[in-house]
């Protein structure tokens, strides 16, 4: 299965390679927890920086900040897309025209090899429309951030992956001036 860096060489170390092309990854994590951060490392490692759907955030230059559902097609463009975020499409227009969405984009990123890439928020949507949003996805990755005691902690958990089994374990990582990092180090006490 050929594969597309993340932008980030310890995610791509998990995934053997990074993102297989081809597919639509959902990370779910709060505003705090640096999802955004990373959807834009996956978008800024591409070759072809393709189209970055911002719907919840500071519009910067090259991003689309409208959704429209008549006009998919647009949004299908280069070889990494991004939607920021999925949770606001499915507030607006429902979990019929998400589903929709998701499938015509699935098919297009196929024929392309190209990967979408889909931020949620936690916590907004009923079981059904989570249900129903991570059957549709090829790999799930959830960010976590966490106070204990006194430091903050982040943690990523990758639930759902095509080709290779999940891994059993949970990845620190860090929210530098540059993004996210992952750490892959194994601490024993």
């Amino acid at each position: 299965m050929e594969r597309r860096s993340t932008g980030i060489s310890g995610l791509d170390q998990v995934l053997d390679g990074g993102l297989p092309c081809g597919t639509i990854v959902l990370i779910q994590g709060n505003p705090l927890s640096g999802s955004d951060l990373l959807a834009r490392q996956f978008w800024n490692a591409a070759s072809d920086s393709g189209t970055y759907l911002m719907l919840d955030g500071q519009v910067e230059p090259g991003m689309i900040s409208t959704f429209s559902p008549d006009h998919s097609d647009e949004y299908g463009r280069g070889e990494v897309i991004i939607v920021d975020s999925l949770s606001t499409i499915l507030l607006e227009h429902g979990l019929d025209l998400t589903l929709t969405f998701l499938r015509s984009m699935k098919e297009q990123i196929r024929r392309t090899g190209g990967n979408l890439i889909v931020l949620t928020y936690p916590g907004l949507h009923t079981p059904l429309e989570e249900i129903r949003l991570l059957r549709t996805v090829d790999l799930f990755l959830e960010m976590q951030q966490e106070v204990v005691m006194n430091e903050v902690s982040h943690l990523l958990i990758i639930h759902k992956v095509p080709g290779m089994p999940v891994p059993l374990r949970v990845f620190p990582y860090f929210i530098t001036e540059h993004g996210v990092e992952l750490s892959t180090s194994i601490f024993i006490v």
